[in-house]
């Protein structure tokens, strides 16, 4: 595109000059009649000789550095319409959409990101009723409260909420982060920030807090005596089967020091040296007490994984059975044994006896009630 100054582009202002020197010359030689023909020449080729001169002049120091600074201009003005077009491009792709509010004169501007974020066309006024619109009602009164926080504090607006799309319906989660400008008085003059769909990101989250919550369950009903302690002793995490061993919940044993349960404390001791060599230890054979204080042998293998003792222990006494927590099939050779057999097994070894089925008076209540119902009939 030509560029100009007002509306007169240089070369032609040149010309103008040029011709405005010439009229000026003829002026000159209307008012001097009296002046010899060779004074008139004389005056004619120093009026264009001085015309020449400014021209150039002009044209040097005025109209080729503007005409240069023009061009430069131009240069910047596309290269602001690139990057703009590729912030847009990348907020698509990032599905971020910007908002930007003057707070004085009440101008709203929204990126086009923003505008298929929300489900609006273009020709939608940008405005905060038609960003209500589309906000879920339960989370108005949550983002009013951030709102506020961020404008008394002037610390970042950050929120999630969720949206029905004006066009689909379709219901996504975004997040919000944004900030305030305030004046010297500290009145707020500018609000401005983005919005992200972080839906896929929620769904993603949802999953991985499900199976957590599948795996902790897992890791409770684990028949293994599981425990977790960080270096010093302290108890992370036990399961069931570790809390029963020593009579205590769960919860009661988070938090306590492991050292307590060693009988002898020097056990203790070179358990925490022999894992700090090796990086693990397994079947360590160790005197422990239970919560009445009464001994038993168990042995421990653990290892450290970032920081954390994690580990299992097995019953070595001899008054001690293992029985599956879900078939209640039993181990006769203790932790030293492979072999599970079933439990009627083991009680007609054991007993010297055949066993026989029967049921005792209160499972006959819960599974045969109304046959009982009818015998009282």
């Amino acid at each position: 595109m030509k560029k100009t100054i007002g509306h007169i582009a240089p070369g032609r202002l040149f010309l103008v000059l040029t011709a405005s020197a010439f009229v000026s010359e003829a002026i000159i030689m209307m008012v001097l009649e009296r002046v010899t023909f060779s004074t008139r020449i004389h005056f004619l080729v120093d009026g264009l000789a001085i015309a020449l001169i400014m021209g150039a002049i002009m044209f040097f120091l005025v109209f080729r550095p503007m005409k240069a600074r023009l061009e430069t201009i131009a240069e910047q003005d596309e290269e602001i319409r690139h990057t703009k077009e590729h912030l847009e491009d990348i907020q698509y792709v990032t599905s971020i959409g910007s908002y930007d509010n003057n707070l004085l004169t009440g101008e709203q501007f929204w990126s086009k990101s923003l505008y298929s974020l929300l489900g609006y066309g273009e020709d939608v006024a940008p405005t905060d009723e038609n960003l209500t619109r589309v906000i879920h009602r339960g989370d108005l009164g949550t983002i009013g409260e951030h709102v506020e926080l961020a404008r008394k504090t002037g610390e970042t607006l950050q929120v999630e909420f969720g949206i029905h799309k004006a066009d689909s319906g379709e219901e996504i989660t975004v997040r919000s982060q944004g900030h305030f400008e305030f004046d010297s008085d500290g009145t707020p003059i500018r609000a401005y920030g983005y919005l992200q769909d972080i839906t896929l990101q929620k769904q993603a989250e949802n999953i991985i807090n499900t199976e957590m919550e599948k795996n902790n369950q897992s890791y409770l009903d684990n028949p293994t005596a599981l425990f977790e302690t960080d270096i010093s002793g302290r108890i992370i995490n036990v399961n069931r089967a570790f809390a029963g061993m020593y009579g205590y919940s769960v919860d009661e044993l988070i938090g306590l020091d492991a050292s307590s349960f060693y009988a002898n404390s020097d056990d203790r001791d070179q358990l925490i040296k022999e894992i700090s060599e090796k990086g693990a230890v397994r079947n360590w054979p160790i005197e422990s007490k239970n919560r009445d204080g009464t001994s038993f042998s168990i042995r421990l293998s653990a290892r450290v994984v970032n920081g954390v003792i994690l580990g299992y222990v097995s019953h070595t006494g001899a008054n001690f059975l293992p029985i599956c927590a879900h078939c209640k099939a039993v181990r006769p050779g203790g932790s030293s044994s492979t072999k599970w057999v079933p439990l009627e097994d083991y009680m007609t070894d054991s007993l010297s006896k055949d066993l026989s089925h029967g049921i005792c008076d209160p499972c006959a209540k819960i599974h045969y009630a109304e046959f009982l119902e009818e015998d009282a009939l």
